[in-house]
């Protein structure tokens, strides 16, 4: 039987989590009948691609395999969402790879292409605000932006943590958190070849701990709902944002209003958020060298789930 992907709400808060459909339903969650999925047919041909939360610098960014999947896209327009250079986790050690200036390097060329590459810095390579209006090497540096698809949703886009209640109130204290949760990624690292190693399949021992805390839950539902709050009082039709590094497609709580988007991250989801030739939005993932499809939200802005094989 396929498996399916929505976003709904659980113990652990708003999340994208697998179920069984197979009839269409109305209102937000609308299953689809059962399709291969097309996830990298729908890469190739997205017209605007959105990514955040690489965290190059960090031993834990997966950049190997976003310059994979960025090998298969040739958009109109690159956002980059914050947090693409570890600035912070880089003052205390540097972790570098070739996959790391690949990476890099694809960016630079699509900027030297036709593609319009935009980015917009995070709370991580916050140094990049200072650069806010002007032009690098073929990139906009901006502090937040909009978009119009192709279906006449405004986008509004932003990293996010400008609503994040503990960095605005203590930066300290989120470098602490941020140092601690670094450890916590880099163990994970070695909780999942020790399961490969036994045959188990890998897991994420940090996404576990993240999404096991009821105050994590809290926060992220916050998050969310502030976000989405702010995007109606400007006038737009959804919100794009990253910063906590959990994908995720929501549909206004009411039915009318913006919806939210999280583009995920590069260090344990690998996922990317896309708009199709039509104006639809879809969350796609990179997982075991395939490319396959989270959710998706129609035009008009309903939410759809759709195969993820």
């Amino acid at each position: 039987m396929k498996q399916w992907a929505r976003a709904t709400r659980g113990a652990g808060g708003r999340r994208l989590e697998p179920v069984r459909a197979r009839t269409r339903r109305r209102g937000a969650g609308v299953a689809l009948p059962g399709v291969e999925d097309d996830g990298l047919e729908r890469l190739e041909a997205a017209r605007t691609v959105f990514i955040s939360d690489l965290h190059l610098g960090a031993r834990a960014a997966k950049a190997g395999e976003l310059d994979e999947v960025l090998s298969h896209a040739q958009p109109e327009t690159i956002f980059m969402v914050g947090d693409m250079i570890d600035l912070w986790r880089m003052r205390q050690k540097v972790h570098w790879p070739r996959a790391a200036n690949r990476v890099v390097q694809r960016i630079l060329g699509f900027a030297d292409s036709d593609t319009r590459v935009v980015y917009i810095p995070g709370n991580h390579d916050d140094l990049m605000r200072d650069h806010v209006g002007s032009t690098f090497a073929g990139l906009e540096i901006v502090r937040s932006t909009d978009h119009t698809t192709r279906a006449g949703d405004r986008l509004w886009i932003l990293h996010g943590d400008e609503y994040d209640l503990a960095i605005r109130h203590s930066r300290v204290a989120a470098m602490i958190g941020s140092t601690a949760y670094e450890t916590l990624v880099e163990l994970d690292l070695a909780y999942k070849r020790a399961r490969r190693m036994l045959g188990l399949r890998p897991t994420s021992l940090a996404h576990a701990v993240k999404m096991g805390s009821k105050k994590v839950a809290t926060a992220l539902t916050n998050f969310e709902r502030t976000l989405q709050r702010e995007a109606a009082a400007r006038g737009y039709d959804g919100v794009v944002c990253g910063h906590v590094h959990i994908p995720a497609i929501t549909p206004p709580d009411a039915g009318e209003g913006p919806v939210y988007y999280n583009t995920g991250d590069w260090r344990e989801s690998c996922t990317v958020l896309i708009e199709d030739p039509d104006g639809e939005m879809r969350l796609l993932r990179y997982v075991d060298g395939r490319i396959v499809t989270l959710a998706v939200a129609g035009r008009g802005r309903r939410l759809q789930g759709v195969a993820a094989a």
